[in-house]
């Protein structure tokens, strides 16, 4: 994988790009466009945005691709501490972007994000491997330009215990995601978003 940073004019040039650079592989090419012998279990997204990283000489920004991950709790039925999408599984005959804007508003507190979630764009599928049924996460992309004081883990409520959704969250650019314990399915739509090569 590679491991600079990328400057973009826009979080949808880098997306396009990525798709672009994808659709033409071969290596699992299903994984942009829907295979439908795998069920949709889950959706995801990867939340974007530019961040300043410096300021030159001459006073100007350099401006990197960011990305919106949270970190998974110990107590996580799978993945437990890894660093992770927004996103949850689909309930019976619920669609991928109902699931978003249900999971995302039970698990991040940010005012306004109703309005961010209406841009959702698709980004891939990935599939995940199963024994019993072959299961797929859609992936989606979507502008959210807020910084990290206007950004929280929100509580839930479990039976009588009540818990934060996660232990942290951040913006990452491509270069310290690489440094990351990453869900590995997350980890994979964030090579098509980034458009790293991938094994």
């Amino acid at each position: 994988m590679g491991g600079s940073p990328r400057r973009a004019n826009s979080g949808e040039s880098v997306v396009r790009k990525s798709i672009d650079a994808l659709s033409s592989k071969k290596h699992e090419s299903h994984q942009t466009g829907r295979d439908h012998s795998w069920k949709i279990a889950g959706a995801h997204v990867v939340f974007y945005k530019m961040v300043c990283t410096r300021v030159d000489k001459k006073g100007g920004a350099a401006d990197v691709q960011a990305v919106l991950l949270y970190k998974r709790t110990q107590d996580a039925p799978v993945h437990r501490g890894f660093w992770a999408l927004f996103g949850g599984e689909l309930k019976e005959q619920e669609h991928p972007k109902s699931v978003l804007r249900r999971e995302v508003e039970e698990e991040l507190d940010a005012g306004g994000l109703e309005k961010d979630l209406q841009g959702l764009s698709p980004l891939c599928f990935v599939n995940i491997p199963s024994k019993q049924e072959p299961r797929s996460i859609q992936y989606f992309t979507a502008p959210l330009n807020m910084e990290m004081d206007n950004l929280r883990l929100k509580r839930s409520r479990e039976g009588k215990v009540e818990k934060v959704e996660g232990e942290g969250l951040g913006w990452f650019s491509e270069e310290e995601i690489h440094h990351l314990t990453i869900r590995p399915e997350d980890r994979e739509a964030l090579a098509r978003f980034f458009g790293w090569t991938l094994p």
